[in-house]
């Protein structure tokens, strides 16, 4: 087998309350293998949205090792974890995060700003994967102008524009409705037959369902690992 995409030891991160110290994570390990679709879920304070964040560069653990693609990204500088978030995975907020003074096209480009991408280049790549999340007649369009399942959808796309191994979707359907909820689920399923290492965080076991293998979090650490869980209710 080759060398895992994703591989933590010993992850924690607490923070000040007060006085009081919460552990979010509790001595985590983790490890993913690139093209796996892992599913993490737990019930609502487990761990499992933090796990997400310090995977994916945007949050850093208090302690332990988070090795990407071979470097242990809880050791980069800012700039370097700049740079990863940026080239190496994609982000994809419960809540769309989209600019609404922006068209879905704009939105999507935005991040290839940052990149340095020219602006022809942009325009071809942004409008080329709205096509494949299935909003070719959506370019145009401005965040309230779509509806719920569309605006992540562009979030989706937005996600994949600098071409990144790992996508992590965090809640994707939470704001949704069932049959929204399922369009963007199988976008995401889409994209991990693709080839791209998918990780989701979710608490409906209908969504979980859709992954390969599932985490179950509780208070901070793993309590079942595996292909099947078993209901948490």
């Amino acid at each position: 087998m080759s060398d895992p995409i994703i591989y933590g030891r010993a992850i924690t991160r607490q923070f000040i309350l007060g006085d009081d110290v919460v552990r979010a994570l509790d001595g985590v390990d983790i490890t993913v293998q690139t093209g796996e679709f892992l599913g993490i879920t737990g019930s609502s304070g487990s761990g499992k949205s933090t796990l997400l964040y310090v995977l994916s560069g945007m949050d850093r653990p208090s302690s332990g090792e988070i090795w990407v693609q071979g470097k242990n990204i809880a050791l980069l500088d800012e700039n370097e974890l700049a740079s990863y978030r940026r080239q190496d995975v994609g982000f994809v907020f419960q809540g769309f995060n989209l600019i609404s003074s922006m068209t879905a096209q704009q939105n999507v480009e935005l991040p290839m700003i940052f990149a340095g991408v020219p602006a022809r280049e942009r325009q071809k790549r942004a409008q080329a994967l709205l096509d494949q999340v299935g909003l070719a007649h959506r370019f145009a369009h401005k965040p309230g102008q779509m509806s719920g399942g569309q605006q992540q959808r562009v979030a989706i796309a937005r996600a994949l524009v600098n071409n990144p191994p790992i996508i992590f979707a965090d809640e994707p359907t939470g704001n949704l409705d069932s049959k929204s909820g399922l369009d963007v689920m199988q976008v995401l399923q889409g994209l991990h037959a693709q080839g791209r290492t998918v990780l989701l965080v979710s608490h409906d076991a209908a969504v979980i369902a859709f992954a390969s293998r599932v985490m179950r979090l509780k208070d901070g650490k793993v309590v079942e690992e595996g292909e099947k869980m078993k209901d948490e209710g």
